[in-house]
């Protein structure tokens, strides 16, 4: 099984990149300075599990692709 990580760029355009600085900067100026580590701790664990999820679906795409490329090829399955 080989395992590209290709397909997980992005491309976010220049205002989807300003929209998310301009939300992150309204959330950390609402959540004050005592709530910063909290947020950002938050942030981090959110960011960990969609990694997770990221590289337990890339792992199946490539059991699906190794299942897909072992089966026999004839003319109704090129």
């Amino acid at each position: 099984m080989t395992y590209k990580k290709s397909w997980r760029k992005a491309s976010i355009s220049l205002e989807d990149e300003l929209g998310i600085e301009i939300a992150l900067r309204i959330a950390i100026s609402e959540a004050g300075p005592e709530s910063i580590a909290e947020l950002i701790s938050q942030m981090a664990f959110e960011n960990y599990k969609a990694s997770k999820m990221l590289d337990q679906a890339e792992e199946y795409i490539y059991e699906l692709e190794d299942v897909v490329n072992s089966l026999p090829r004839n003319m109704h399955n090129p």
